[in-house]
Parts: C-alpha cells; sequence; structure tokens
C-alpha cells in the first residue's frame, strides 16, 4: 500500500468512498472536495487502486495563554469492501510520520472509535459535558442585555466574544473566516444566530427542528460574561417552551455543572478532541516557563523514536532547554504525556491515578509546575 496526494483524476473514487463514510452513500451533486493549501487531500492505494483517504488541517489551537500548531486528521475513509485490511492503519502512521517531517508539535482529530486512536498514540485531551433539560426544569429570568439575529457573514461581530471564551481553554480552534463559516454552515444558511449585548457578550447558534414537542439542540454557545450566559438561559427557556427537551454543550467547568443541577437535567460526558504528540521538541518549546527547575523524563512512544529520551528538561530565566540525559527521573507514555500538556487531565491527576511513574518526588513536583493543571476543550467538529 502506499499513500500520496489527491490527484483531479482521484474524484470519482474519493467521493465514492466519502458518500458511503459519511453521508449514507448519497453524493452531492457537485463532489468536488474543497482544495486548501492548508488542508491538503491524501489517497491510499492498494494494489493499483485507490481504496480510502483522508486530509490534514492545518490547525492552531489555544494552548496555555498562546497557541500553537496540529494537524487535524478529518474525513478518514476507508472503501466498505477495503476495511479491516490495514488501510486505516496505513494512512493514520503516514499522516503521523508527514507532521512529523514537518516538525508539527500535535496531530489532532475527532474519533469514530477512541480506543482505535490510541493504538496511535491519539488520547482524549479535555472533557465536554452535555446538559439536557425537560422544559419545565429551565426556569430562566429574562436578563436586561440587548439582543439582536445575526447572520452567517456577521460573524466578525461574534470574534471577540468567542476569542474571550476560547482562550479560558486549551485546545480551542483559532478561527479563521473559513473555520467560522464552517462553524456556522453559512452554505446552508439553515442556522440562526442569535447575540446578547453590543459588543456581543454571549452568541447561541440553533439550527430549529420542524416539529412540537421534541428535543430541540442548540448547536454552538459561548459567552464572555455572566450576564451573556444568563440571557442564554433566559433564549433557551423561551425555545423549550415548545419542546420536550432543549441541550447544549458546555466545557466541564461551565455554569451549569454548579447552577443548574437539579430534577429533570441530565449532565453527561461526551468525547472530547483527541491529541497526539508528535514533534516532543516543538510541543515543549509551547510552554511558557515561570519559574526554574530541572528533571528528566523517559517517554514510552512506540511509533516515534525520536520523542522517546531520556529527556533533561531545564527550566531557566523564562527559557526551556531540551537535552539528552542518562536516565528518566519520570516514565511517561507519550498518551498521558499529551494530557498533561493540554492541562485536563493534568499532571498531578495522572499522578495520583498511577498512570506515571516516577523515581523522585522532587521531580514530580517540577514537572507538575511546568505541566500544570488548566481547562481544555474544543467546541469545533472537523
Amino acid at each position: 500500500m502506499s499513500v500520496r496526494p489527491y490527484e483531479p483524476s482521484d474524484r470519482e473514487t474519493l467521493s465514492r468512498i466519502w458518500s458511503a463514510a459519511f453521508a449514507g452513500g448519497r453524493r452531492p451533486k457537485n463532489d468536488e472536495p474543497e482544495i486548501r493549501p492548508d488542508s491538503p487531500i491524501f489517497v491510499c492505494e492498494r494494489e493499483g487502486r485507490l481504496v480510502g483517504g483522508f486530509r490534514i488541517h492545518e490547525i492552531q489551537h489555544t494552548f496555555r495563554g498562546g497557541s500553537v500548531l496540529s494537524g487535524g486528521v478529518a474525513a478518514v475513509a476507508v472503501s466498505p469492501d477495503r476495511r479491516q485490511q490495514g488501510v486505516g492503519r496505513e494512512m493514520m502512521l503516514w499522516a503521523i510520520d508527514y507532521l512529523r517531517n514537518r516538525r508539527v508539535p500535535f496531530a489532532s482529530l475527532h474519533a469514530f472509535s477512541e480506543n482505535y486512536y490510541r493504538q496511535f498514540g491519539y488520547e482524549c485531551c479535555g472533557q465536554k459535558i452535555e446538559i439536557r433539560c425537560d422544559r419545565s426544569a429551565l426556569n430562566a429570568e429574562r436578563i436586561a442585555v440587548d439582543s439582536v439575529q445575526l447572520s452567517a457573514s456577521d460573524f466578525p461581530l461574534l470574534e471577540p466574544c468567542y476569542s474571550q471564551f476560547a482562550d479560558r481553554y486549551n485546545g480551542m480552534i483559532r478561527r479563521t473566516e473559513w473555520w467560522w463559516k464552517r462553524a456556522l454552515n453559512s452554505d446552508a444558511q439553515d442556522r440562526q444566530i442569535f447575540a446578547f449585548g453590543d459588543p456581543v457578550e454571549a452568541y447561541a447558534v440553533v439550527k430549529f427542528t420542524s416539529d412540537f414537542y421534541v428535543d430541540q439542540k442548540i448547536e454552538e454557545c459561548v459567552w464572555s460574561t455572566r450576564r451573556g450566559y444568563d440571557a442564554l438561559m433566559a433564549l433557551f427557556a423561551g425555545i423549550a417552551v415548545n419542546r420536550s427537551h432543549i441541550s447544549w454543550f458546555e466545557p466541564a467547568d461551565g455554569p451549569a455543572i454548579h447552577s443548574r443541577l437539579q430534577q429533570g437535567c441530565s449532565f453527561a460526558v461526551k468525547p472530547a478532541i483527541m491529541f497526539r504528540l508528535v514533534s516532543l521538541a516543538e510541543a515543549l518549546q509551547s510552554l511558557p516557563v515561570e519559574r526554574n527547575g530541572e528533571f528528566t523524563m523517559q517517554i514510552e512512544d512506540a511509533l516515534i523514536e525520536a520523542n522517546r529520551g531520556p529527556w533533561s528538561i531545564r527550566c531557566s530565566s523564562g527559557q526551556l532547554q531540551l537535552e539528552p540525559a542518562q536516565k528518566g527521573q519520570i516514565r511517561i507514555s507519550e498518551r498521558k504525556l499529551v494530557q498533561a500538556l493540554f492541562g485536563q487531565p493534568s499532571f498531578e491527576n495522572l499522578l495520583r491515578a498511577g498512570d506515571i511513574e516516577v523515581e523522585s518526588r522532587a521531580a514530580a513536583r517540577e514537572a507538575a509546575r511546568l505541566f500544570s493543571a488548566q481547562q481544555a476543550c474544543c467546541i469545533d467538529f472537523f
């Protein structure tokens, strides 16, 4: 098997593969894939036949007060008659190698099966909570804040609110215009956007169901102030009047989990975005260094030998130095390290759970300071 860049002559076959995987076999009238330099498409061939395809988005994520690059692996699909024959594995290994050669710090994806992708070193980072309330459980007072309905082309008005929200978490996408159009589904024009405040303090994206007394899902809700959040709750209460239930997503530290626990509301942890450590040096250089310290670490990474070490990690004068060491005081897998880097679960939580081996408590304290606990979340799906 071999993997190569997409060519126009691949259109017919790749369209069939993608439609079988993601569209119930229905092919759109215009099935020409969108070609963008920051989102190349690749295909897998076996014995001269195209049997799979995927693309890799170039994504900037929020990361500990700054940004970090990931290769977002998406649209991974294999022809139905070639599944469970190693095609998916070949594409995943190739993608990791592709990103490693370009010294991209992380790979990322949304999984159809988390356990499948764990064999390639991916792990869930952060949490996303689905809140589902019946209409009688949503008692919210109206908030004295201006409201307006916007269209997808008005996304610049939403950007400051989204940026403030995103900067509270690691792993959020720093949205370009393309990501905004994708999030608001601007081509379909079937979403309504409700915004509160001037400038915007909160907004919700809703695709209304056509039937009464059924579940209504909120596509996206974002807030930068508590007043904005309360305005969203009042909106949801109004929407729920002729629905049976209403549901929306919040990060794990969202207000609902500590202020709306009551009969008629349920809270469910939903699958989070998965990250994979690709280039250790680039990932560590993205960390803010706030105090001096030093420890050594051995990384268990079955696929990327260059990550393994052991390594000496020295923080001094705001700089991080990574050098080979003779022995690791800390032993950690690549999957647990990527979680510690994004901060949820934190290094300390992983240590308490027995997922990290340490020979030195002092080294563990230094690592816990560098990989401090932070909230992580990604509300975009790709």
